[in-house]
């Protein structure tokens, strides 16, 4: 239940969450936690994974879940493709157990969202992103992929049904400031939605990256 939105741009990424995380049981919102933290920068590097859909996972929120994960990765000398394996492989196991166990219609998927360690071909550092995503089909697992180049704008979860579709027009030559406004704009729309158990709201939090570091534009409600 979620509302993430990216704009990755040759020189920077910026990406948005909402802050809300609905209990459910047998389809029945039961609680509402409207602090949760869906974007996990990783410390010294200019890499960001960020969360959308059911997430408990392994018994834990997805923050706990990924501490061992952020605590061992080492993302020098290694492509974001090559990070969103190791994430994969990590995952993949309990994501499967949590689906099955949740049936039909359910959903996690993580997104990697940063810059190569390695300059391309052109001597040039570039972001980009890769999510991965699972579903639970009633009898099945299905998995999907996607990776995500310069000039990209896109959203994830539940909320991307209540925004108007995104356009990179909006965000190709603009300012770090008119971008995060356009952020502000898809999100204001998705919480402002007019519906029962809107899985939209909360604190919303944002990360900008640039091929030095990584910074919090809204902080996390901690």
């Amino acid at each position: 239940m979620t509302l993430l939105i990216a704009t990755i741009r040759p020189q920077d990424a910026l990406v948005t969450a909402d802050g809300r995380s609905t209990l459910r049981t047998k389809g029945v919102v039961t609680g509402v936690d409207d602090r949760y933290q869906k974007i996990h920068p990783i410390p010294d590097h200019p890499l960001l994974l960020a969360h959308h859909g059911d997430n408990l996972l392994s018994g834990k929120p997805v923050k706990d879940f990924l501490a061992p994960f952020i605590k061992t990765l080492n993302p020098a000398n290694h492509t974001i493709a090559q990070i969103a394996d190791q994430l994969r492989e990590y995952a993949h196991a309990p994501v499967r157990a949590r689906l099955k166990a949740l049936g039909k219609g359910f959903a996690s998927g993580f997104w990697i969202i940063g810059f190569d360690d390695a300059p391309d071909r052109a001597g040039e550092r570039r972001p980009r992103g890769v999510e991965l995503f699972w579903k639970w089909e009633g009898d099945h697992l299905t998995y999907e992929e996607r990776e995500w180049k310069p000039i990209t704008v896109v959203a994830g979860g539940d909320g991307k049904k209540q925004i108007p579709g995104v356009s990179f027009k909006e965000i190709e030559n603009a300012t770090l400031d008119k971008v995060r406004a356009y952020h502000k704009t898809l999100m204001d729309a998705a919480i402002a939605t007019d519906m029962k158990d809107n899985p939209v709201g909360g604190h919303v939090h944002e990360v900008r990256l640039t091929a030095e570091k990584w910074t919090w534009t809204i902080p996390p409600a901690g």
